[in-house]
């Protein structure tokens, strides 16, 4: 509940709000100070920097909140697998439990490993490693595959985390953000300033979508049942960084929604997804994980995918091919 107050006091542009953001200025140049000094001391060596043996691409934002860096992780990883490269991947496991790096497999579960970690090898079909320690999910990464075995390491939302070496970062960046608070945290969205954009080799500018067509099948909570078409009319759900975007693009497609809005990483309960009316309940990729086992008739959830622009498939086929050395 806290952060989604902070959330919407930054999104807010009301004396309240700003009076609050303003109250938190000085804290925020702190925090860059402090920012600034780690990244100076990781770039000039004082900071020891991991290096794996294969290239790295990490992928990530500046900003604090829902991007749609998983979608992109996840249609990066499948052009790579087109290209004939093996790919893994190492993940923050936000909201999972574990204390050491894990192996996410069929039977890993969200309260475990994180929602974003079972979509993501799911989806891939890659080893993925989730673990909070980018550095130590890359070792563990490296014992369980041999790295030898693979050609190129994605690490997932890993921007700021400068201890992992790296050769390409992609910047899943929303303009949008900027205009609404440019403000370091903890008066703002911003991890780093929001000119930092300009650093980093590619920027893939929130070009995220979620398949969704009117009237089209949907899948449905448990493997092995048909696909139906969901009503015109349905509860929306939604626990992610930024719910509003998942609504919009489900009234653009033509639905009727209910707004049910939780916090990023939520944990549902059954109770949760019981409404007084009852009609479909559509929710996100990433909130269906964890309510597999729920006894819930007419529970859908919505693939989310991304398309890579032409300009970024094709300046990461370039850095790639350089880095690798391979024609």
């Amino acid at each position: 509940m806290f952060n989604r107050f902070i959330e919407n006091t930054w999104q807010q542009n009301n004396l309240v709000s700003k009076l609050l953001c303003g109250l938190l200025v000085p804290i925020s140049y702190l925090y860059r100070a402090i920012f600034e000094l780690r990244k100076y001391l990781y770039k000039v060596g004082i900071f020891k920097v991991y290096r794996v043996k294969i290239p790295v691409v990490v992928v990530g934002n500046l900003s604090v909140g829902g991007t749609g860096k998983t979608p992109l992780v996840i249609a990066l990883a499948k052009q790579l697998g087109n290209m004939g490269y093996s790919v893994g991947i190492v993940t923050r496991g936000y909201g999972g439990s574990m204390q050491l790096p894990v192996l996410v497999g069929a039977d890993s579960v969200a309260s475990t490993v994180g929602d974003e970690a079972i979509v993501l090898a799911e989806r891939t079909g890659c080893p993925v490693m989730a673990y909070p320690n980018r550095v130590a999910a890359a070792r563990e990464l490296e014992k369980f595959s041999g790295i030898d075995t693979l050609d190129i390491l994605i690490s997932d939302d890993g921007l700021q985390h400068y201890s992992l070496g790296r050769d390409v970062e992609i910047i899943v960046h929303d303009p949008q953000v900027a205009i609404q608070n440019s403000n370091i945290l903890p008066a703002g969205p911003w991890r780093e300033s929001a000119d930092g954009v300009d650093d980093y080799d590619a920027s893939a500018l929130r070009g995220v979508n979620y398949d969704l067509l009117l009237g089209a099948p949907l899948p449905v909570r448990r493997e092995g049942k048909h696909w139906k078409t969901v009503n015109s009319k349905v509860h929306a759900v939604a626990g992610i960084g930024k719910p509003l975007r998942f609504f919009k693009q489900l009234r653009e497609a033509g639905y009727e929604i209910i707004e049910h809005a939780f916090s990023d990483h939520y944990e549902y309960s059954v109770d949760d997804l019981v409404f007084n009316e009852k009609l479909p309940i559509l929710m996100t990729e990433k909130d269906a994980v964890k309510c597999r086992d729920f006894n819930i008739d007419g529970l859908y959830y919505v693939p989310a995918t991304a398309q890579l622009s032409d300009r970024l498939s094709s300046e990461l086929t370039s850095v790639l091919k350089r880095v690798l050395k391979r024609d």
